[in-house]
């Protein structure tokens, strides 16, 4: 100890050592977040499901706590340890909804919290324009020099849409009235940022091409190379993805203001059988089988025999792996089991998809999916959902394998396990 205070003022070495033990404090003046340590105040019916559930059931109420903060606006889930504790946009909100009946608190205090930091200017370098709902707020080195934009990035196209669905969902179940009142100027200018970013043909772009310091995609699947075409060339310039026509059909319904929709028409693919991943510029199908008309059923913007033909396909052997939904199909050129978008299994998204079949009344479908969402957790390590894992085959000979860059515990397949225990109740 004394060589390291060598050369340190003495008024600090012998603050440093008084009686006997290390007071150094290192302080800034620059922002913190002000997460804590908070318990969760679950639902009765949640607390009767963990009671009475299994070691899978079990982990995922505990990997929720353990991710779970206090915050100025309330109780709220971090997204994902190692590498995400904080709170995200896409990744809260839908966090969120699946944990409504479990412990809604969450969700007020994530719209909350987004609402907090929504857009209010316009700011090309953080993809900030008003009303938008952040991606992410971060307060790392990078971030402070502003070398990267993280430190409050508006890089997602989603999280707007998801915003006004999740609130609309929470007062509609728990009629709390009140916060819908509290949160009016925010989901108001939410509303007012879609309307505007509607373009002529009524779909919602965003560029695929950015400085190299955002994302290149601002969808669920921001990997680089996660819209492709048949072929395996990447889409580039201005894409729309199928399931964010689908949140804003569903976000403007909830504000009583539903445009006349065209998925259909503009999305649907004859030789695939199912609604393709995205349209370019020009009009023209990024056409593979992809996972993301499963957020259609979820928004409900299908007619119910379209709901129908979308499941029957979704479940056929290239998407559907018996543990989950494969985001690529194994048919398709940029298919790889182990990539981030291309053909691995995000426990989330195939939740989501279960969540769409309940919708539309195909529950022998949806408690097909839940099962296996409910194996695949009992194959992993402490039973605990990953991030996402390997698109390999149930009987292949190959367990579902984690993918080396997933956070564990990671709040939106931990909620959606939670969400699965609670449609099993």
């Amino acid at each position: 100890m004394k060589q390291f205070f060598e050369g340190f003022p003495k008024d600090l070495e012998e603050a440093a050592t008084m009686d006997g033990a290390s007071r150094l404090r290192f302080d800034s003046g620059l922002a913190q977040p002000d997460y804590g340590p908070a318990p969760l105040k679950w639902t009765t019916r949640a607390r009767a499901v963990r009671a009475g559930s299994g070691p899978v059931v079990a982990q995922a109420f505990a990997d929720i706590a353990a991710l779970s903060a206090s915050t100025s606006d309330g109780t709220l889930v971090l997204t994902g340890i190692p590498n995400f504790v904080t709170v995200f946009g896409c990744d809260s909100l839908i966090s969120s909804w699946f944990l409504l009946d479990a412990a809604p608190q969450v969700a007020a205090a994530t719209l909350r919290h987004l609402g907090a930091h929504q857009g209010r200017v316009f700011d090309t370098f953080r993809q900030e324009e008003p009303g938008k709902i952040p991606h992410e707020v971060r307060l790392g080195e990078l971030s402070r020099m502003n070398d990267v934009p993280f430190a409050r990035y508006y890089g997602t196209t989603d999280a707007t849409m998801l915003y006004v669905i999740v609130l609309a969902e929470l007062v509609a179940r728990t009629g709390d009235t009140a916060l819908a009142r509290e949160l009016e100027p925010r989901w108001r200018a939410a509303v007012n940022w879609i309307r505007a970013a509607l373009g002529p043909d009524g779909l919602v772009r965003y560029p695929a091409a950015r400085d190299g310091k955002g994302l290149t995609h601002t969808c669920w699947k921001d990997s680089d190379d996660s819209e492709s075409y048949g072929d395996g060339r990447l889409a580039t310039g201005q894409i729309a993805v199928v399931e964010i026509q689908g949140y804003t059909i569903a976000a403007l319904r909830a504000a009583a203001d539903d445009p006349a929709a065209t998925i259909d028409r503009l999305f649907w693919n004859d030789r695939l059988g199912l609604h393709v991943n995205a349209v370019d510029a020009d009009g023209r199908q990024c056409d593979t089988a992809t996972s993301n008309p499963g957020h259609l059923l979820w928004s409900g913007v299908l007619t119910g025999a379209r709901a129908r033909q979308v499941a029957d396909r979704m479940l056929q052997a290239d998407l559907w792996t018996g543990w989950g939904m494969r985001t690529l199909s194994a048919t398709e050129a940029p298919y790889k089991p182990l990539s981030f978008h291309n053909g691995s299994v995000w426990p989330h998204d195939t939740a989501i998809f279960a969540a769409g079949l309940l919708r539309y009344g195909l529950a022998t479908q949806s408690a097909q999916v839940t099962h296996a969402l409910t194996d695949h957790a009992a194959q992993q390590p402490g039973f605990q959902l990953p991030e996402l894992c390997g698109g390999h085959a149930r009987g292949s000979g190959i367990p579902p394998l984690v993918h080396v860059e997933t956070c564990r515990p990671q709040a939106w397949a931990a909620a959606a396990m939670v969400w699965v225990a609670l449609q099993a109740a």
